[in-house]
């Protein structure tokens, strides 16, 4: 089953929302599920799943853009800016699949 391609940026989220979900999900621990089933709108929901991206490898996140690799580009430096300022907090998302793996 093929991915569907994010349809909004990193910086086309509000910040502060966008950096609400990231704490809970990367800094308290919770999953995207719990956050999602807590979400009182669609918009709130958009920005649990868009900080859940910031927990898969960047070439699974480079995938998502196949079909667009002029957005790609941009996406990757919202990305890698967002990642910067939560590591000035303290908090590191580490990929899926090196958590998995006790890495």
């Amino acid at each position: 089953m093929a991915m569907k391609p994010l349809r909004k940026c990193f910086c086309e989220y509000p910040r502060e929302d966008l950096l609400h979900a990231c704490r809970e999900k990367f800094g308290r621990g919770r999953t995207t599920l719990e956050l999602m089933s807590a979400c009182a709108s669609a918009g709130e929901r958009e920005c649990v799943g868009a900080a859940a991206l910031l927990g898969i490898e960047e070439a699974l996140f480079c995938d998502l853009f196949a079909d667009d690799p002029g957005s790609l580009l941009h996406a990757l430096s919202c990305r890698r800016k967002l990642l910067e300022e939560l590591a000035r907090e303290g908090i590191s998302p580490a990929p899926a699949c090196e958590a998995a793996a006790g890495k």
